[in-house]
């Protein structure tokens, strides 16, 4: 049986702001500096400190971008629909976390058939399980559902991947294709190669220099593909948060956070043989 998002109790999951991001800013190590322990987010998370670090440090981040896109993708369609999530360069498992939760709060409920989750980190990968596992009410079952795929973007075949041609892919694609190890025409192959279908691609990041390879990545489509619900933008956001350094008394503020984000969905072909 698949994962039905109308049988979580609200009552009893965890919710990501307060279970996971606050967890982390109270329970940051005193004296540890988050952004150099993850390499200001770039390094695999090896253990239980790094994993506290990078979410104290980024996880408003990656929540209130993730969410600022969330409200306009046109989620509500999804209800009742055969959805699979794939979550690429997930860490630990931030970005599908901060979808079930608002999936939930809006009272939105898909079939979710399959969470695929890619990341060069077991360490990441296991915990993001464990999140999933609380904020689906301590489901021991969603193990079955949940694809855990150890390694880095460019090295995932399409022989380690699962998916159904039937079912609507929303890719996450949170903070990781503005990486510069990250070959987007490998990944253009292999998506295209894989997952047939409708496919809806959600794109976030910094609003730095890595915001080009963003562009890039959704032009990989166009000479092939229609787009539809293609979405561009990048003005900053504002939101509340610990900024956090060396000391966990910095300042909750309002700051501002920059980002670049596309979206748009792609309905994939067989490649003819």
């Amino acid at each position: 049986m698949p994962i039905l998002l109308s049988q979580v109790n609200a009552n009893t999951r965890i919710k990501f702001w307060e279970d996971i991001y606050l967890y982390a800013v109270n329970n940051l190590p005193d004296n540890v500096d988050p952004r150099a322990l993850t390499a200001k987010g770039r390094k695999p998370l090896e253990n239980l400190t790094e994993r506290i670090a990078y979410i104290a440090a980024y996880g408003a981040h990656h929540y209130y971008k993730l969410n600022t896109a969330f409200e306009k993708a046109n989620l509500e369609k999804l209800h009742n629909q055969e959805i699979e999530i794939c979550d690429w360069g997930c860490g630990q498992a931030v970005a599908t976390c901060i979808l079930i939760d608002f999936l939930l709060n809006k009272g939105i409920h898909p079939v979710i058939h399959q969470i695929t989750l890619v990341e060069p980190s077991q360490n990441a990968l296991n915990g993001g399980l464990t999140f999933l596992q609380k904020m689906l009410n301590g489901n021991n079952e969603i193990v079955s559902y949940v694809h855990l795929i150890c390694n880095r973007m460019n090295d995932v075949s399409s022989s380690l991947l699962r998916t159904s041609e039937d079912a609507l892919k929303v890719h996450l694609l949170s903070n990781i294709l503005d990486v510069s190890s990250v070959n987007l025409s490998m990944l253009h192959g292999l998506l295209t190669e894989t997952y047939t279908g409708v496919n809806k691609f959600i794109c976030t990041g910094p609003g730095n220099i890595g915001r080009e390879k963003i562009d890039q990545f959704r032009e990989l489509f166009t000479s092939q593909y229609t787009l539809e619900e293609d979405f561009f933008t990048d003005q900053s956001i504002t939101g509340r948060y610990w900024r956090l350094n060396k000391s966990k008394t910095a300042p909750f503020g309002e700051y501002s956070i920059t980002r670049y984000e596309r979206q748009f969905t792609v309905t994939l072909r067989k490649e003819e043989s």
